[in-house]
């Protein structure tokens, strides 16, 4: 999967302008891909608190592993 040139610019233009969030921050990304979204979304969150995988999900993990994410959600919720 390749992605257009232009579409990268419109990305990095996107997190150049993003407001950094503040408030505690529990990332969930899909399996595999923590580490390929750290580099960006690491300046972007200043109270990062736990960073977890979802495992057997991709980009849609409500849709590939709700049970999972919603493990994790109630996990930052009931806290």
């Amino acid at each position: 999967m390749w992605t257009p040139h232009w579409r990268i610019a419109c990305n990095q233009a996107d997190n150049d302008v993003a407001t950094i969030v503040n408030s505690p921050t529990k990332r969930a990304t899909a399996a595999g891909s923590l580490a390929h979204t750290e580099p960006t979304l690491a300046p972007l969150l200043d109270n990062l608190q736990e960073r977890v995988e979802i495992p057997d999900s991709g980009h849609w993990l409500p849709e590939e592993n709700p049970a999972a994410l919603v493990r994790e959600v109630l996990d930052v919720i009931l806290d």
